[in-house]
């Protein structure tokens, strides 16, 4: 009888003391941004890239800010340029634009997709 309690009370003692290894490797990925790509003579048109902000360049002429950055899926170079000052965009304004290839693309590799209110 005393064997039993004595087995029943290191048993409870082991499974209480147990904890699980929480750590994850579930988490987005630090330092890449996630882009759908609108250069047209680009293959991986319409498809969305993952950028490596870790390392990088970047430069001016004076009227762009560009950003030479690598693709993290295929080590391609990627050049984005940003306009220095004030800009507006005219006609369909080109976050429309890139909101409607978004929604493209959701539909067309079936994710959830994004609703405009």
């Amino acid at each position: 009888m005393f064997i039993r309690k004595l087995l029943l009370c290191l048993m409870l003692g082991f499974m209480f003391s147990y904890t699980p290894n929480t750590e994850c490797d579930c988490d987005e990925p630090v330092n890449i941004w996630f882009k759908v790509s609108n250069d047209q003579s680009n293959p991986n048109y319409g498809q969305v890239i993952a950028l490596d902000m870790s390392q990088g360049q970047s430069f001016t002429d004076g009227v762009f800010i560009y950003l030479v950055l690598s693709d993290a899926n295929t080590n391609e170079e990627v050049i984005l340029t940003f306009p220095i000052g004030q800009w507006v965009v005219e006609a369909k304004d080109e976050i429309q634009i890139e909101f409607d290839s978004l929604e493209e693309y959701l539909r067309n590799t079936e994710g959830s997709l994004i609703e405009k209110k």
